[in-house]
């Protein structure tokens, strides 16, 4: 189920996909503090909407680790106490169609392709969740390193939304179904 502040997620996600240049950014939901922004965008607004300063760190995930996160962030805990978890805004070309019963991924792709436990993707994610993903994510840092050196690809994930919009004036977002729970 859509709604505003997860279609605000989607825009910031895609936003600082473009902007940084990865696959794939997982921006942590609890990151955007109001439910829209617009038509037309204050300092102040954009500032209240996202409002967290701080790096932003690429790095490489396999599609083994990508299947991992996901599975573990659709827990069902996740949907029965939401202070208990947080969820991820996940960016254009991410598809994944989640059976609940079942616990398990029907379908994950990654631009229209089905990901492959041996495909590595390029990701990028806010530095407070990347130093917290074992705790966010299940998935031990120790592990993110084995498929290299994590950098930091940004100083202020603000600075880069920011740029991004004065850059493309007006955006829309086009409706993507990202996640897809049965």
């Amino acid at each position: 189920q859509r709604n505003r502040e997860t279609e605000l997620g989607d825009l910031l996600a895609e936003c600082m996909r473009d902007q940084i240049g990865v696959d794939l950014v997982l921006l942590g939901s609890e990151s955007i503090r109001r439910p829209s922004l617009g038509p037309v965008v204050t300092v102040k607004d954009f500032m209240e909407v996202f409002p967290f300063k701080g790096p932003v760190i690429g790095f490489r995930l396999a599609g083994k680790q990508l299947r991992h996160i996901v599975t573990y962030m659709l827990r069902e805990e996740s949907f029965l106490d939401v202070d208990r978890t947080e969820w991820f805004q996940f960016s254009k070309g991410f598809c994944c169609e989640f059976d609940r019963k079942k616990h398990s991924i029907i379908s994950l792709k990654m631009n229209g392709k089905e990901v492959d436990v041996k495909d590595v993707f390029t990701v990028a994610m806010q530095k407070h969740f990347f130093d917290n993903m074992g705790d966010f994510l299940d998935l031990p840092l120790k592990e993110v390193e084995k498929n290299g050196r994590p950098v930091e690809v940004a100083t202020n994930a603000p600075n880069v939304l920011e740029e991004y919009f004065k850059d493309h004036g007006k955006l829309k977002l086009e409706g993507e179904q990202r996640l897809i729970i049965r």
